[in-house]
């Protein structure tokens, strides 16, 4: 038999300020033709760089880790092939890239009672598992999270006329506690034009069993915020 030597690996210990990923951009509305476009950037650094920058180089992603991280926003676009040209690139740690995204993308738009339902589930993609994660089998388990993070988006949102967000108290909100923070902002710059913006960060990687309302506090709050709508009048 061939005698194989165990090859032990160390990964540097990185933070939630090392590892993230933030999609920043604008995304126009045409509440006419229904409409939707993202014009903007894609920054991974640290440990979403490491697993993601490839993907969205060549379209290659590690089969070993969650589906979740292969999920863009780009998949709801009409278009059969979207690239992502590279803005700029560091060979040393964290690893900073940063790609242009410019596309179109479908989403779900409903006309009701005089109101535009607009969801936003297919904006964000938290990379988390949900509620169902604590079946009989690992309830009595503690947690682990991947790694240490921080996932931001930042949209502006322009709508082709004056409209006004009825519901947008629903998306100011803070989720804290010794696990993880969730931070939700809207805010209205003028009749066509809002700021949205939201914060996922991980603090602590582990979830000690006995403690483990942290995990479904935030897995409840970041099922809730991928299932809103706007709720969008026109004035």
């Amino acid at each position: 038999n061939r005698l194989v030597n165990p090859v032990l690996i160390k990964t540097p210990m990185s933070t939630s300020k090392e590892n993230y990923r933030q999609i920043a951009g604008y995304i126009n509305i045409n509440c006419e033709k229904k409409t939707f476009d993202f014009d903007g950037k894609i920054s991974l650094s640290g440990q979403y760089s490491t697993l993601l920058r490839n993907y969205y180089s060549n379209g290659l992603i590690d089969p070993s880790i969650s589906n979740l991280y292969g999920k863009k926003l780009s998949d709801n676009s009409p278009t059969p092939i979207i690239s992502y040209p590279l803005l700029s690139s560091s060979k040393t740690f964290p690893f900073k890239t940063t790609y242009k995204a410019n596309f179109e993308f479908n989403n779900l738009f409903i006309e009701k009672d005089s109101l535009i339902e607009i969801s936003i589930s297919n904006w964000i993609n938290f990379i988390y598992p949900d509620t169902n994660f604590l079946n009989s089998k690992n309830r009595n388990f503690n947690f682990y999270a991947d790694f240490l993070s921080n996932d931001k988006y930042k949209f502006q949102l322009r709508f082709s006329s004056p409209v006004d967000i009825v519901n947008i108290n629903d998306f100011n909100f803070k989720i804290e506690n010794q696990h993880a923070n969730i931070l939700c902002f809207m805010k209205k710059n003028d009749d066509g034009n809002y700021l949205f913006d939201i914060n996922f960060e991980i603090l602590n990687e582990e979830v000690k069993k006995e403690n483990i309302e942290h995990f479904t506090e935030i897995a409840n709050n970041l099922s809730k915020l991928t299932k809103m709508k706007l709720l969008v009048k026109k004035v």
